[in-house]
């Protein structure tokens, strides 16, 4: 972010007669989900500098099921998936996990998918997404994951999930 406040690309103009520092106002914590639904798109999303953030928004309009983690209560998918046993509620949490990293991270869940043997710092893990992690981890799967260990450099995709498999609470589908 700081870097396109003070590298401004091409020539800059005021956006308005009336604000003409309209230019240096930089607004950051998108949320890109929640670009989506507008429909008008925001000027940014053309510089290429942002093109990340344009690639996922552009993924989430062409597959909005993609997003399950936000679309369906977890509870609900677990005990769904638990009529055709403990594996389909393995798969469920394996699917339900990858769709929340890509929206963390913004990468393909075909590409996590792909990748589950990769450490997840390969994708950017910072602290914030640590955070996050953590929580949904906690607030969704009742999965008390060490925060020490998700900030470790080595995690693998795979073992992760599997840590969470391990660290949930089971009885939120077995009900």
């Amino acid at each position: 972010m700081m870097e396109v406040a003070c590298r401004p690309r091409g020539s800059v103009r005021a956006l308005s007669d009336h604000d003409t520092l309209s230019v240096a106002h930089i607004v950051t914590g998108l949320e890109p989900g929640q670009l989506v639904s507008s429909s008008i798109q925001p000027a940014f999303l053309a510089d290429p500098r942002f093109e990340r953030i344009a690639t996922a928004v552009a993924e989430m309009n062409q597959h909005p099921t993609s997003m399950i983690s936000s679309a369906l209560n977890t509870t609900t998918l677990l005990r769904n998936a638990a009529a055709d046993g403990e594996s389909a509620v393995h798969l469920a949490v394996r699917d339900l996990f990858l769709a929340h990293f890509s929206k963390l991270v913004m990468a393909k869940v075909e590409r996590l998918t792909t990748s589950l043997d990769r450490p997840m710092s390969d994708f950017g893990m910072d602290s914030m997404v640590v955070a996050e992690l953590r929580n949904w981890c906690w607030r969704e799967l009742r999965a008390d994951v060490p925060f020490m260990v998700l900030l470790e450099g080595g995690m693998q995709i795979g073992a992760l999930m599997e840590l969470i498999w391990e660290k949930m609470d089971h009885a939120i589908w077995k009900k």
